[in-house]
């Protein structure tokens, strides 16, 4: 591209670099702010940083956030504010040019949006943190895979990497909520008598997820429209086609996800059942989809010794409840239904667990399974979406030192398990906007 072009570019998508007044216009951020429920950012790291999350989870409307808190609450000038769409980039190339363009510009904060998608992306930005590019400069950039996870991808240099997820239930619930529960959230000893409340958020949230397009259509217009929910899946297959690999074998296996839910399954038996040739088709989709933040896969584990045994068999779950709602309907051909439930429950418990503490497996010792657990703090969690249950409901009690069983609605500490409802348990911790790794897992 010629500087012409770049220039072309930036103004496009940054016209507040002429007219500071024209932020407010964006469509993004008046949507955002038009909102009853308003879910607003503020730039709160101002290091660089690399943030990734899958498709339609509010990247783009974060980024056009962070540089309206920029303009409008912190009075930046706004020509040294630019958010850039990497789409229309061919190459490594393309993202040098432009970044020596800004330089010259007096860019001081610099948004882009869907670096990954850009051939060579990480020489560009190794470039640019290497060289004087980077003084005086904040660098957010996004992108749809963690593959480059893999190995250390900028050694040495002076940049984070972070998830952008679908909103949490915790945030959901402080979005949505009476004012009444919105108080009690900090005080467990309060928040008990809103059960029955959270109970019917989480039935919501269940609904919707946390993809905050669904979010806001079920809790502010009264229903999810099926073009949405269509859109999350046309995400994932296109961004699946952008890295070269089969659409086809991809819903194949997501259909074997959706058709055995977070139960024990073998790569050998996902291939077998589900048409992907052999397991090491499966094994690759399986972390293709991983890595593009659709899925999470929860290996077993022997508490007692600390290990993982991952050629054993595994469970998969999606990580946010929309996804398995869409796959049920698109790919098994049926509605969600009641049944549906304490899969989605557990499922939720999978993924709060795996952004509180990164890493999750489960346990299978004497023929009985314990959901999940936590070899680094010696934990069992059992999920039970049932009514009455006590402590006699855990499996192998003597594998951990803390017991959890996630209950519909007791509370109460029996014996060595602490008995929680499951909306209590997902409203624990800070709801985060960012969840910051390294290449060696979260921190």
């Amino acid at each position: 591209m010629y500087e012409s072009e770049f220039l072309q570019l930036v103004k496009e998508q940054s016209p507040w670099v002429s007219d500071w007044r024209a932020i407010e216009g964006d469509e993004k951020v008046a949507e955002a702010l038009s909102r009853e429920h308003r879910l607003l950012y503020r730039l709160e790291y101002t290091g660089n940083l690399l943030v990734v999350g899958p498709r339609r989870s509010g990247k783009t409307t974060l980024l056009k956030l962070l540089a309206y808190d920029l303009i409008v609450n912190r009075r930046v000038d706004s020509r040294r504010v630019v958010y850039v769409s990497c789409e229309p980039l061919y190459d490594h190339r393309d993202l040098i040019e432009l970044f020596r363009l800004l330089d010259r510009e007096g860019v001081r904060f610099i948004f882009l949006d869907e670096v990954t998608f850009v051939e060579g992306w990480e020489k560009a930005v190794k470039y640019y943190l290497d060289s004087k590019l980077r003084l005086g400069k904040v660098l957010y950039a996004t992108g749809s895979t963690t593959a480059f996870l893999k190995r250390e991808p900028f050694p040495g240099r002076d940049i984070r990497v972070a998830l952008h997820l679908p909103v949490e239930f915790r945030r959901f619930v402080e979005l949505f909520a009476d004012s009444s529960v919105k108080k009690a959230l900090d005080n467990e000893s309060k928040l008990r008598f809103h059960v029955d409340d959270l109970n019917y958020m989480l039935l919501k949230y269940l609904e919707c997820g946390g993809f905050p397009e669904l979010m806001y259509q079920l809790m502010e217009e009264g229903r999810v429209r099926a073009s949405s929910i269509e859109a999350l899946g046309e995400w994932i297959e296109g961004d699946v086609a952008k890295l070269g690999r089969s659409i086809r074998l991809a819903l194949c296996l997501l259909r074997g996800v959706v058709a055995r839910y977070g139960t024990r399954v073998s790569l050998s038996s996902l291939a077998k059942d589900f048409e992907l040739g052999s397991h090491k088709v499966a094994r690759e989709y399986l972390e293709l989809l991983e890595e593009m933040l659709v899925l999470r896969q929860v290996l077993q584990a022997d508490p007692p010794r600390r290990l993982v045994v991952p050629r054993r068999e595994r469970k998969v779950y999606l990580t946010d409840p929309a996804l398995y709602g869409m796959y049920l309907r698109r790919l098994l051909y049926r509605k969600l239904g009641q049944e549906d439930i304490p899969k989605l429950i557990e499922g939720a418990v999978a993924e709060y667990l795996f952004r509180r503490y990164g890493e999750v497996y489960y346990s299978y010792q004497s023929g009985r399974e314990t959901d999940f657990t936590l070899l680094d703090h010696p934990t069992g969690i059992e999920v039970k979406w049932q009514e009455r249950i006590s402590e006699r409901d855990f499996s192998n009690p003597h594998l951990f030192k803390r017991r959890i069983l996630v209950s519909r609605s007791q509370l109460k500490q029996e014996g060595r398990v602490e008995i929680v409802p499951a909306c209590m348990l997902l409203l624990r911790g800070r709801a985060h906007t960012l969840y910051h790794m390294d290449w060696r897992g979260w921190r």
